[in-house]
C-alpha cells in the first residue's frame, strides 16, 4: 500500500467518524414532518408591548403595521412602539395613521438592533409603562392575522420566550435566496420543533419573538444588556443559564424578506458568525457547566457541539481534495501516470461534498415543502444551487478572523405582502 492509499484510509476513517458523530441529529429531524401540538386558547386579557427597530424601513413598514391591525387578538391590549434613527424618516407620518401606535426616534446612533431595544426598553420604564409581555419583530415582517393569538395562547402555555415561524414574502430560485430561506427550515423545523416537543429549550435565532414580563422587567429589571451582533443568541444563553422556558410555535407564522444579493448575504453572515464566536466565547463555558432543567443530553449536546461533526466533515474532505490535486499535478508534471488516481480522489471528494450538500438541501426542501411554496422548477433550482451557498460558509469563515469590526450594513426592503 502506497502512501496515497494510506492517506486516502485515513480520510475516510475521519470521514466516516464525522458522519457517525453526526446521526444524533435523526432524533431531531423525525420531527420534521410531524404535526406541532396546537396549544389550548386562552383568555385575551394580556397586555403586550410590540417593539419594531425600523431604521430607513419606510417603503414596507405599513405592510407590518396593517397586519397588526387586522390580528384577532383584542387590539385594546396592544401597543406598538415603532423605533427610528431619524427624526425626519417618512415611517413617523405613516405610524401616524394606525391606532395605539407610536414612533421613538433614537437619542443618539447606536450600532445593534439589541442597543435599539435597549433604548426602547428603557424609555418604556420612563414613562411608567408595564406589559405582560413584549414582541419583537423585524420591520419588513407581515403577520398572519392570528399570528399574535397563538403566541400568547404559547406563552399562557407556561412559556417564558416563545419564537413563532418564519417564511419568505416572495419564493424564489435564486440561489443567495434560496439558501437564506432554508436556513430557518434547519433551524426551526429540522431543531427547534423537536425541542419544543420533547419540553427542551430551543436555539433562539432571529425573530418574531414574545418574551414575557419575567424576564424583561423582573429580571432585566427593564435594563436590556443584549447589544451584541447575536443578541438573540446571546438571549438564549441566558434563558438556559437562568431556567427559563423557551419554546418555538410553528403556526404563529410571519413572513419577512432574505437577502437577494451575494454582497448582502455575505455581510449578514459575516455579522452572524463574529456574533455568535464572542456570545459563545462569553457563555458557553458557564452553559456547560449549568443544570439547566429544560436543556440537558441530546439537546446540550447539540448546542455545546453543534457545528462538530460538520466541521470534521468539511475540514477533512477539504483537505484531502486539496491534497489530491497538488499531488495529482505534481505527478502529472513528473510524467508519472500514477496521476491518475489522486484526480479520481480529487474529483470524486468535491464531487461528494457538493452532491451531500444538495441531498441535504432536497430534504429540507421536501420537509419543509407547503411552508416553502416553491413551484416544481424552484426546488430543482434549489437542488443544484444551494450548496454553493453553504460552501460560501467556509470563505466567510476565514474572512471573520481577519475583520475586527463588523457594523450594521443597511439591507435594501422592498417586497409587498398583504396577509389577509
Amino acid at each position: 500500500m502506497d502512501f496515497y492509499q494510506i492517506s486516502a484510509c485515513v480520510y475516510a476513517c475521519i470521514l466516516v467518524l464525522g458522519i457517525l458523530l453526526y446521526c444524533y441529529k435523526f432524533h431531531f429531524w423525525k420531527y420534521g414532518k410531524r404535526k406541532q401540538k396546537v396549544l389550548p386558547a386562552a383568555e385575551q386579557n394580556k397586555k403586550y408591548a410590540v417593539l419594531i427597530p425600523a431604521r430607513d424601513e419606510s417603503k414596507v413598514i405599513a405592510d407590518l403595521l396593517d397586519s397588526i391591525s387586522i390580528q384577532t387578538y383584542n387590539k385594546d391590549n396592544l401597543q406598538t412602539f415603532v423605533i427610528v434613527a431619524d427624526s425626519t424618516d417618512p415611517t413617523i407620518d405613516i405610524c401616524k395613521k394606525y391606532a395605539n401606535t407610536s414612533c421613538y426616534t433614537l437619542p443618539h446612533k447606536v450600532g445593534s438592533k439589541g442597543a435599539t431595544l435597549q433604548l426602547m426598553i428603557k424609555e418604556i420604564k420612563n414613562r411608567g409603562l408595564s406589559y405582560d409581555g413584549y414582541f419583537i419583530l423585524d420591520a419588513d415582517n407581515v403577520l398572519n392575522p392570528d399570528f399574535i393569538e397563538l403566541m400568547h395562547n404559547a406563552l399562557c402555555s407556561g412559556k417564558d420566550l416563545v419564537l413563532g415561524g418564519r417564511l419568505n414574502k416572495q419564493p424564489s430560485g435564486n440561489w443567495i435566496n434560496c439558501g437564506s430561506t432554508l436556513t430557518w427550515t434547519y433551524l426551526n423545523t429540522l431543531n427547534n420543533k423537536c425541542r419544543s416537543e420533547n419540553g427542551a429549550n430551543i436555539n433562539v435565532q432571529g425573530s418574531p419573538l414574545l418574551i414575557s414580563r419575567s424576564i424583561i422587567e423582573d429580571f432585566f429589571g427593564y435594563d436590556w444588556p443584549l447589544t451584541s451582533l447575536t443578541e438573540d443568541v446571546e438571549l438564549a444563553f441566558i434563558c438556559d443559564i437562568n431556567n427559563f422556558k423557551t419554546f418555538y410555535y410553528e403556526y404563529a407564522l410571519a413572513y419577512d424578506e432574505q437577502p437577494k444579493t451575494y454582497k448582502q448575504s455575505v455581510n449578514q453572515r459575516l455579522r452572524w458568525i463574529k456574533g455568535h464566536n464572542s456570545v459563545n466565547v462569553k457563555y458557553k463555558p458557564t452553559f456547560a457547566k449549568t443544570k439547566c432543567k429544560y436543556v440537558t443530553g441530546i439537546y446540550k449536546f447539540d448546542k455545546l457541539f453543534p457545528l462538530l461533526a460538520p466541521i470534521i466533515i468539511v475540514v477533512s474532505s477539504g483537505i484531502f481534495a486539496l491534497y489530491s490535486g497538488v499531488m495529482a499535478i505534481v505527478l502529472a508534471l513528473l510524467g508519472n501516470s500514477f496521476y491518475i488516481w489522486p484526480l479520481i480522489g480529487f474529483a470524486i471528494t468535491l464531487a461528494a461534498i457538493y452532491f451531500v450538500l444538495a441531498f441535504w438541501s432536497l430534504f429540507a426542501i421536501v420537509t419543509d415543502k407547503q411552508k416553502l411554496g416553491l413551484s416544481f422548477k424552484q426546488r430543482l433550482q434549489a437542488f443544484f444551487t444551494v450548496p454553493i451557498y453553504f460552501l460560501s460558509y467556509v470563505q466567510i469563515y476565514i474572512k471573520s478572523f481577519f475583520i475586527k469590526d463588523v457594523k450594521w450594513t443597511k439591507v435594501e426592503h422592498n417586497q409587498k405582502k398583504k396577509v389577509k
